[in-house]
C-alpha cells in the first residue's frame, strides 16, 4: 500500500453479450470492495487480513495493476518470496512502472536474484520508446483543453475547450490559432471530436459540466453530438438523445464508413449511434457492461468497436451481436 497509485489499467479484451452488465458491475463491486478491506487491513497492521482481502480482489479482477502489486506487497509481508516475485512479475510484464525499488513491503526480498530481476525490468518499462515535439502550443489560459481532431486533407488541428465552449483552429503549416465555433452556437464543453474528411464534416461531443462558462443547474446532464463544416466552421447541425433521456455525458466519438457515429457515454455507462441522416441519436448498448467508458475506435474491417473503460480495460463489442 505504499506503492503510488497506478492511474493506467490495461486489461485481457472482453467480448460482449447479451445480459452481462448486472454481472460485470456485481463484481466491479465486490472487487472494489475487497480491496477497501484490504486498506483497512493495511493500516490496522493486520497482514494476514490484507493478504486475503486482496486475493479475493484479484481473483474478481485478475487483470488489475494495483490490486495485484499490492498482493505482491501482502504475500512479501507474509513470507512467500516465490507469491510476491509471481505477482511482480506479472505487474512488470504488463509493462507498469510502480516503486517496488523503494517500497518497504517488499524489504524481504532486497538483494535477492529474483527481486533484482523483476526490478530490472520495471526500470525496462521506465525507458522511452519513441520520441516527440510539441506541434504546437496555444497560449490562452482557461480552456481545460479536452478534445483534439486533425484535418487529414488540410493538416489543421481543432481543439475543444470544456470551460470555454468553443473549438480553436490551429493552421497546420503556420500554428496560427483561431476560434472556430462559440458557445453562441449552443455548445456546452466541447469533448471528443473526429474529422469525417469524406464529407468534410467536424464532430464534435458536447456536455454540460460545472466547470464551463455560463453553467446553470438545468444544463446538468445535457450532452449532445454538433456537426460543423470543417472548411467554413458553419454548424450543420445537433443531435441528441430522445427527449426524457437521463443525464449523460458524452465524452468520445468514432465514425465508420457509412457516416455512422458512435458514442460513449460515461454516466449512463452505454454507447449511443448516430445514424447517417438521422436526427436523434439512438441507443447502440446503453446500459453496457462499461463501468465509465471513455475512448473508442473502430477496427479496420468497421466489425467490431474497441471502447476504453476506466475500471475494467479494454472491450470489443461485435456491432453484429
Amino acid at each position: 500500500m505504499r506503492g503510488r497509485t497506478l492511474l493506467v489499467m490495461l486489461c485481457v479484451p472482453w467480448v460482449l453479450g447479451a445480459g452481462v452488465s448486472s454481472a460485470f458491475q456485481d463484481t466491479l463491486g465486490r472487487a472494489r470492495a475487497a480491496f477497501q478491506r484490504a486498506q483497512s487491513a493495511y493500516l490496522a497492521k493486520q497482514y494476514e487480513a490484507y493478504r486475503q482481502s486482496l486475493k479475493e480482489a484479484v481473483a474478481l479482477r485478475p487483470h488489475q495493476p494495483t490490486y495485484l502489486y499490492n498482493l505482491a506487497g501482502a504475500e512479501a509481508l507474509a513470507g512467500h518470496p516465490g507469491e510476491a516475485l509471481k505477482w511482480l512479475e506479472r505487474v512488470a510484464r504488463m509493462g507498469m512502472v510502480v516503486p517496488a525499488a523503494s517500497d518497504a513491503d517488499f524489504s524481504s526480498l532486497r538483494g535477492s536474484s529474483g527481486f533484482e530481476k523483476v526490478l530490472e525490468r520495471i526500470r525496462r518499462n521506465e525507458r522511452p520508446v519513441g520520441g516527440g515535439r510539441p506541434p504546437f502550443r496555444v497560449h490562452e489560459k482557461g480552456l481545460i483543453a479536452e478534445g483534439l481532431a486533425r484535418d487529414p486533407a488540410s493538416g489543421d488541428f481543432f481543439l475543444g475547450s470544456v470551460r470555454q465552449r468553443k473549438i480553436l483552429r490551429i493552421d497546420g503549416r503556420t500554428f496560427q490559432v483561431r476560434d472556430f465555433s462559440s458557445a453562441s452556437d449552443g455548445l456546452l464543453g466541447v469533448f471528443g471530436m473526429k474529422v469525417d474528411a469524406a464529407r468534410g464534416v467536424l464532430w464534435a461531443c458536447t456536455s454540460a459540466l460545472a466547470e464551463m462558462q455560463g453553467y446553470r443547474k438545468e444544463d446538468g446532464g445535457r450532452a449532445g453530438v454538433f456537426a460543423y463544416d470543417v472548411k467554413t466552421g458553419g454548424l450543420i447541425g445537433k443531435h441528441f438523445p430522445p427527449s426524457g433521456s437521463e443525464a449523460r455525458v458524452f465524452g468520445d466519438l468514432a465514425l465508420d464508413s457509412a457516416g455512422d457515429v458512435f458514442v460513449t457515454d460515461s454516466l449512463s455507462a452505454g454507447l449511443w449511434i448516430l445514424r447517417e441522416g438521422a436526427d436523434s441519436l439512438e441507443r447502440f448498448l446503453v446500459p453496457g457492461p462499461f463501468s465509465s467508458p471513455q475512448g473508442l475506435d473502430l477496427s479496420a474491417d468497421g466489425k467490431s468497436l474497441f471502447v476504453a473503460d476506466y475500471a475494467w480495460g479494454i472491450f470489443r463489442v461485435d456491432r453484429s451481436t
